[in-house]
Order: C-alpha cells, then sequence, then structure tokens
C-alpha cells in the first residue's frame, strides 16, 4: 500500500483523506486573500493545484470567482465536491484528477497557483521544471502562476523516532484522528523523506491504521526563481509568503513566487 501511493504520487487517501479537513480546522493559514487577490488582478478562469478538499477554492467559487481545481486524489477531490454540494449556496466545483508534473487538461486560464507549498512534493528539480512547462502550456498569454513554497531546512534532517504532528477530536463521534510523522533517509539526493501513519480511534483503540511515504523537494528560493526563468516565464516576483513584500533571506521560512506567462 505504501509502495503503490509513493510510485503514483497520491499519498492522501483513507484516514489522511477524511481527517484532513478535522487535522487541519485549528489552523489560521491566512491565505485566502493572497490568492482572492492574484485572481482578482487577471483575467479568465483560474486553476488551483493540488487543491485537496477545497480548502481555497470553495471560499473562492462562493465570492464568485470562477476557479477550478486539480488534485492527484481521486478521494479528495470527492470530499471536495460533496463539501461544494452541501453549501448554503450549492456549489459543483470544476475538478480534475492529475498529477501536477505531468497533466494535460485541453484549456487555459489566466491564472494557475499552488498553495500551502504544495509544490515541494515534486521530488525532483526536472520533475518540477516538468510541470512548470505543463502549467505554462495552460496560461493563457500574459497569464500569472503564483506558487508558494517551503525554504530549504538549515540543518539536514536525520532519521528520527515517530512524533505526533496533528490530533482530531471528533467528540460527537466518538472519534479520533492522530497523525505521526518519521523522518527516514531519502532516497533522491536532497530530498526529505518522512513516513506518514494515521490512525482512526475509537473508545481509545485503534481500530484503523495507514501508513505512505513523503517525499518533499525544496530548492532555495534563488534555485526556484532560475528554474521558473528558465522556463520561460517573466516579471517574476520572490515575494514573502503573504505576496505584501519582498522576500527577506534572514527572515522568511516561505517564499510566494508570482511570475507571467509572456
Amino acid at each position: 500500500m505504501r509502495a503503490e501511493a509513493e510510485s503514483t504520487g497520491d499519498q492522501y487517501y483513507g484516514i489522511l483523506a477524511e481527517a484532513y479537513d478535522a487535522y487541519l480546522a485549528s489552523t489560521d493559514f491566512n491565505d485566502l486573500s493572497v490568492y482572492e487577490n492574484i485572481i482578482r488582478s487577471g483575467d479568465g478562469t483560474a486553476l488551483e493545484l493540488a487543491c485537496g478538499t477545497g480548502r481555497i477554492l470553495l471560499p473562492l467559487l462562493e465570492a464568485g470567482h470562477s476557479v477550478e481545481g486539480m488534485d492527484s486524489s481521486d478521494e479528495m477531490l470527492a470530499l471536495c465536491l460533496s463539501k461544494g454540494e452541501a453549501l448554503p449556496q450549492k456549489q459543483t466545483p470544476v475538478l480534475h484528477q492529475s498529477k501536477m508534473e505531468n497533466f494535460e487538461l485541453g484549456a487555459k486560464f489566466g491564472t494557475i497557483f499552488c498553495a500551502v507549498a504544495s509544490f515541494t512534493l515534486i521530488p525532483t528539480l526536472e520533475a518540477m521544471e516538468q510541470s512548470l512547462i505543463c502549467i505554462m502550456s495552460h496560461l493563457e498569454k500574459n497569464g500569472t502562476i503564483a506558487i508558494n513554497m517551503d525554504c530549504p531546512s538549515t540543518e539536514q534532517s536525520k532519521p528520527a523516532g515517530k512524533k505526533l504532528a496533528r490530533e482530531a477530536v471528533l467528540s460527537d463521534r466518538n472519534i479520533t484522528y492522530r497523525c505521526w510523522m518519521e523522518t527516514v533517509s531519502p532516497i533522491i539526493v536532497g530530498t526529505e523523506r518522512q513516513i506518514m501513519t494515521n490512525e482512526l480511534i475509537m473508545s481509545g483503540e485503534v481500530v484503523r491504521s495507514d501508513e505512505v511515504f513523503l517525499t518533499f523537494f525544496r530548492p532555495s528560493p534563488q534555485e526556484f526563481v532560475k528554474l521558473i526563468s528558465k522556463v520561460g516565464f517573466r516579471d517574476i516576483q520572490l515575494l514573502d509568503c503573504q505576496g505584501k513584500r519582498p522576500f527577506n533571506f534572514d527572515k522568511d521560512r516561505e517564499y510566494l513566487v508570482v511570475a507571467k506567462n509572456p
């Protein structure tokens, strides 16, 4: 099960998919306005890569924006669709199932964006380049890309034991979800590889458990900007994660790259 997920790039299934919104319920990402402002400044329909269960996508649709979503996980997309249809003003989002590295949707978009450093799940610089080429081919002329990234760690990751990463208690259903992360030796040099274990607990007993491998590749801001330029994007801006000011190399641990398709 773990090997299959790692080879297809679809790690967001099973317990992780069903617990995803509960895990993040108390997290304030404070990024919705970032992408809404970028979409407002452009024309045409927007596309969110790695849209997941619709944390950003659905509020944008409710606000009247034309936005479609893409994700590699059919389970996450199914949850996004059901959440949209359950909203007071029913939304039926247009969703696409595909990996970011290589997709063909047969359409062009005014804006393509990727939030919460999901782009770092692409495990090599070469695969990121292929993804950026796909993105460019799906952008209208003068269309905008906006990609949020984590900075690389200043310390080399070393194998370590399991640590509790997230917990969600649903008292009304007598359910607890727990997410454990364990850093292991990477297969690809320059990446961070972790085993994620998600547990479903009922009445104090673990009744189900899923494990998947996650590989993260975090290029430096300079390296990523250079790659975006190599692919052919122009008017490249390296900003803080809120898109409000230039990136601070001494203080910021995340960055947002915004660029244009010439």
